[in-house]
């Protein structure tokens, strides 16, 4: 069995596409093998995006998940970094299942600079807000900066306020509220994110917040 460790074979290249290009061309120069890759990060943070998109998220593009785990073992990776490794992935992965791109070779990506993966986002969980009632939406920490935004099921946020936003403990609105129609607010990364919606309208209404890269 094949042991990286993630630390010595990228070294301080851990952050642009470029980067997660040259791990992926490790990984599937191993893909063939009898037995798994074992990926260790042990003393290592990612944090980075661009990095696990052009890594793991190219690869789900082009194989299913199950073949993915069966071929890479994953060990001593932060809790954040899999969390966001985790979505990216399952999210590459519902596209390649939506688009039928599975088996394909990924297009080239550039490597970007900071701004180019300001298309890219991420929604959370649905949040049910009963009528004239009130949700915290915990975001937890994020390692990237960005903008939170809402959306609802049924496309109708009109009824909804933001009536609460914090950005590592420290409240950015006040009153009685904003709407969250329109709701566009911005945080760095390395902090940890709390919104609060209220429900004025007399039916129920499932909300979620989504958070695009600056």
């Amino acid at each position: 069995m094949t042991k990286l460790l993630v630390a010595e074979v990228c070294k301080g290249a851990r952050v642009s596409r470029r980067d997660g290009e040259a791990l992926r061309g490790l990984l599937e120069s191993h893909w063939n093998d009898s037995e798994p890759v074992v990926l260790d990060f042990e003393g290592v943070v990612i944090a980075s995006v661009s990095f696990f998109d052009e890594s793991f998220g190219a690869l789900a593009l082009r194989h299913p998940l199950s073949e993915l785990t069966r071929r890479i073992k994953v060990e001593h990776m932060q809790p954040e970094d899999r969390k966001l490794l985790n979505t990216l992935v399952l999210a590459r992965e519902r596209e390649s299942r939506a688009h039928g791109t599975q088996g394909d070779d990924p297009a080239p990506s550039p490597d970007p600079s900071p701004r180019a993966d300001a298309h890219r986002f991420m929604a959370g969980d649905w949040n049910v807000l009963s009528p004239q009632a009130e949700v915290t939406v915990p975001l937890g920490f994020q390692p990237f900066g960005g903008h939170l935004s809402f959306e609802s099921s049924d496309g109708d946020l009109a009824n909804v306020l933001v009536t609460d936003f914090q950005i590592a403990n420290r409240h950015m609105v006040g009153g009685a509220g904003v709407p969250a129609k329109g709701f566009a607010e911005p945080f760095g990364g390395g902090t940890v994110v709390t919104a609060r919606l209220k429900n004025l309208g007399d039916a129920g209404k499932r909300v979620r917040p989504v958070i695009r890269a600056r």
